[in-house]
């Protein structure tokens, strides 16, 4: 049991906008090398980030999801990948909370624990003993090559030969990593493939995937706070276009035009307020979610159905709006801002890869919010 002072939630997000500097200078590296620097995830780790969404009782912070939403954006204005990577980690800690005492012993006794993990159930799980033992691979696991502990997903076959969709808490060193990530966008995120090969996991460490997926009050469920975690990288990825725009924007001719610069042109004009109004959108709708979850959280309620489809259709419409407000800005330039090491581009690509993550996915999110908008059942179980 640890007694530490908890840093209010204004002080985590000034931290990470400190960070942000040393990010900065780090992220075209992370992204020519598939993984962030060794001394970013030092930093990261010496400024708190992983304690997040780590119980308090280990030395976490547990801070709500407005301060979650809003480290995130400032870690992505200053290089995407490491607030995806970091994200992962938010999001796995957040369903790790809901594993009996004993697990989170095993994997929060250091607070600074730094995780990865995935829903996807492409393993197979077997009963035995005191726990299962799981024989698999997931693919493109961001934050694996740097992380202790990861969720995983599998497919538990009981004595009766009946299978159902559970969760497992893995150490990292007991798998095997593979290939890489090799996703356009978010290179720097330490993203890998994993392999278990007759993994025992003891049954403390095992949970039914529907119970990570409703919550239990006053924590909310898991999809609607990874959404939380995913807006919030989503709307400071487009802030950071904004701003390698804006200093674009002030030095240097408009190719092959007698305009004096590019701020002279109208055209510029209608595009940074077409994608200022786009991120102003996506903020609005960033608020909001974290909001939702915030306020069940504080007067403990149960989520709906129809309030968990929203969360996730939230975060889909964040990255359509962060995605479009980039490619906007993108598209404003010349033949000059068009190199792998321009930031905008970047920053692009990684609003592309995010805006194809099933979970974040914007027509995926709003079909299904829209499918219990009309009193139809989710056509997924990630809800």
């Amino acid at each position: 049991m640890l007694n530490l002072p908890t840093p209010s939630g204004a002080e985590l997000v000034a931290r990470a906008a400190d960070l942000g500097r040393a990010l900065r200078g780090r992220a075209a590296w992370a992204e020519r090398n598939g993984a962030p620097h060794a001394e970013t995830v030092e930093a990261m780790t010496l400024a708190g980030v992983f304690r997040l969404c780590v119980p308090a009782r280990f030395g976490g912070y547990e801070a709500d999801a407005a301060t979650v939403a809003a480290v995130a954006a400032e870690l992505a204005r200053a290089d995407g990948a490491a607030a995806w990577a970091a994200a992962a980690s938010w999001s796995a800690a957040w369903a790790g909370t809901m594993f009996p005492g004993q697990a989170q012993e095993d994997v929060f006794r250091g607070a600074d624990v730094r995780m990865c993990g995935t829903l996807r159930p492409t393993a197979m799980a077997f009963e035995t003993g005191d726990g299962i033992e799981i024989n698999g691979r997931w693919g493109q696991i961001a934050g694996a090559a740097h992380s202790q502990w990861q969720l995983i997903a599998a497919m538990r076959v009981g004595a009766d030969g009946r299978p159902t969709h559970v969760l497992a808490l893995v150490r990292t060193s007991d798998l095997r990593l593979v290939d890489g990530w090799d996703a356009p966008g978010l290179r720097g995120c330490g993203g890998a493939g994993t392999v278990a090969d007759h993994v025992f996991v003891p049954a403390h460490r095992v949970l039914p995937l529907r119970d990570a997926l409703r919550g239990t009050a006053p924590r909310a469920p898991l999809v609607p706070f990874a959404s939380v975690c995913a807006a919030g990288t989503a709307v400071g990825l487009a802030r950071a276009a904004r701003e390698a725009f804006s200093e674009r924007v002030t030095y240097g001719r408009l190719a092959d035009t007698d305009y004096e610069s590019r701020a002279a042109a109208p055209m510029t004009h209608l595009q940074v307020a077409d994608a200022t109004m786009k991120i102003d959108e996506a903020e609005f709708h960033t608020r909001r979610l974290a909001g939702l979850v915030d306020g069940k959280a504080a007067r403990s309620e149960p989520w709906s159905l129809a309030e968990r489809a929203r969360a996730r259709a939230e975060a889909g419409e964040v990255c359509r709006l962060a995605r479009q407000a980039a490619d906007t800005l993108a598209a404003a330039g010349d033949e000059t801002s068009i190199r792998d090491d321009e930031p905008l581009h970047r920053i692009a690509r990684d609003l592309a890869t995010m805006s194809l993550h099933s979970l974040t996915h914007p027509a995926t999110g709003a079909e299904l919010y829209g499918r219990t908008l009309c009193g139809l059942p989710p056509h997924t179980l990630y809800v």
